[in-house]
């Protein structure tokens, strides 16, 4: 090689060699600029966005700490970066546990003449903030409006975190837990707080427009096992069904996501898979009556009912999809309990065809499921829909 063209190369293999090196030490371990936040972390998108926006830093040691639980004090740091608030000349909160010479004094006398925290005698700084005192602030802090389309199981309208719960809710800040709660009283993270403001903040990050159980309308089926997983035991599937057990009301129940062109199309919620009992009229009545009273819990009152010598039924209509909840016996006279939520698009009778269809698949399943479980013997049936009378 020419002598010339050795000057070259070797200039160039030796700025490849650096470029090579830092490539390696600059991994994408930490989009966010924090080493405890990977890339893989399900809020990096959300915290890299608030770090964007200067409304969250970490710690000096270069760590975010994610799943520390997060302060009143830092919360109110957070709202009055988000809001841009102007921190100067607020009058004194008067907490007895906030000095002027507090380091987050004037954010916290920001929010609460701004009405995003309330007055009282002591702000307890150091304190983690509940989930519905978070509720409170990003609903006070954002003035968000609306009602979500279901009441969450232990957030009742008479409770007095239920307008802001709500309102978070209704604006796809939160879809709560797969089983029907918020959790009020749970204390937040920082991570989860991160995703609570930046979906506050921006609408690209919010959720979607959920049906029950955190399951939108065509969602794969992967997606709702995902969903599903920690909360229910998967017990089969068809091509256009997933089943899975679990418990709702302190009852055993089936659940059944019913799919077409391969997404999510209605959900059947089989109440008394190990029943096998026929209830008389006036029976049948009770049960009826205390499952929609349960059903109410989440959805409000229904709109119509609809009674006959075959079955009882009431349906409820939201938004984006309506429900049916039905008490009526079977080919075989055991009489069955089941909540069926279907889209928009589909008439009761159409929904009423395909919960006769999906509900003998999933009783199919149930039986196989027994059979296969050796400690599952007839002593065992219980008769569930007595837990609907005796409620």
């Amino acid at each position: 090689m020419p002598k010339s063209m050795k000057k070259c190369v070797q200039p160039f293999l030796a700025s490849v060699f650096v470029v090579a090196l830092l490539l390696v030490q600059v991994s994408p371990a930490s989009a966010a600029g924090f080493k405890d936040v990977p890339t893989t972390h399900w809020a990096n998108k959300e915290i890299s966005y608030l770090i964007s926006h200067s409304v969250i830093k970490g710690y000096q040691d270069k760590t975010f700490r994610p799943n520390h639980q997060v302060t009143n004090a830092q919360v109110a740091i957070m709202m009055a970066r988000a809001l841009k608030l102007n921190l100067n000349g607020r009058p004194n909160p008067g907490f007895k546990d906030i000095p002027t010479t507090y380091h987050a004094y004037k954010e916290i006398a920001a929010v609460v003449e701004q009405g995003i925290f309330p007055k009282g005698s002591y702000f307890y700084p150091d304190s983690p903030i509940s989930r519905e005192s978070m509720a409170r602030a990003l609903a006070n802090g954002f003035k968000l409006g609306g009602q979500h389309h279901m009441n969450f199981l232990d957030v009742q309208p008479n409770y007095w975190a239920y307008t802001y719960v709500t309102k978070v809710a209704a604006n796809k800040i939160t879809t709560g837990y797969v089983d029907s709660t918020f959790r009020p009283k749970e204390r937040v993270t920082r991570a989860q707080f991160s995703a609570f403001m930046a979906r506050a903040l921006n609408p690209h990050y919010r959720q979607q427009t959920t049906v029950t159980r955190n399951v939108a309308w065509g969602m794969n089926k992967q997606w709702v096992k995902s969903v599903e997983n920690g909360y229910s035991k998967f017990i089969g599937e068809t091509a256009d069904l997933l089943i899975f057990q679990t418990r709702k009301f302190d009852i055993n129940v089936y659940i059944g996501y019913l799919f077409e062109n391969g997404g999510v199309s209605g959900i059947l919620v089989d109440y008394a898979p190990e029943d096998t009992r026929y209830y008389g009229d006036e029976e049948k009545q009770q049960i009826f009556d205390g499952l929609v009273e349960f059903t109410s819990l989440e959805l409000g009152l229904p709109i119509n009912y609809l009674e006959d010598y075959e079955e009882y039924a009431a349906l409820w209509e939201k938004d984006h999809y309506q429900v049916a909840a039905a008490v009526r016996d079977d080919d075989e006279y055991n009489t069955n309990a089941s909540v069926l939520y279907f889209n928009d698009e589909t008439n009761l009778y159409q929904a009423k065809k395909v919960e006769q269809t999906s509900f003998k698949n999933v009783r199919n399943h149930y039986e196989a499921a027994e059979e296969r479980n050796a400690d599952i013997s007839s002593t065992r049936k219980q008769t569930q829909l007595l837990r609907l009378l005796e409620q």
